[in-house]
Parts: structure tokens; C-alpha cells; sequence
């Protein structure tokens, strides 16, 4: 016996994953950017200027 693929469903979970995946890297984006700019401020506040391997040449 073989089995059938809805292939319309199929497409919908994948539109449907698409969206939360990007949903999730947008949000991850922007608390990473806010990580980065209060690491940057505390190294700057301690009298340092880079991190342990320098300063990070990403710009968030």
C-alpha cells in the first residue's frame, strides 16, 4: 500500500514554519542587539574598551 502526501497541507506547515521561524530570529535579533550595546556599556563604564578577544566588529 502506498501513502499519499497532502501536498496542499504540506505546503500550509511549511508557509506556517517559515513565519515562526522568522518570527523567532527577529525577536532573537533584537534581545542579542540589546546583550551586545549593555556589554559594550558595562565594558566601557569598567575602563575597557574590548572583550576578552578584543573589540567586536559586528554591528547588531
Amino acid at each position: 500500500m502506498r501513502n499519499r502526501v497532502d501536498e496542499g497541507g504540506f505546503r500550509e506547515l511549511l508557509e506556517e514554519s517559515d513565519d515562526l521561524q522568522s518570527d523567532a530570529m527577529r525577536t532573537a535579533r533584537r534581545g542579542l542587539g540589546e546583550y551586545v550595546e549593555a556589554a559594550r556599556e558595562a565594558r566601557v563604564a569598567a575602563g575597557r574598551s574590548g572583550g576578552r578577544w578584543g573589540v567586536c566588529p559586528v554591528k547588531l
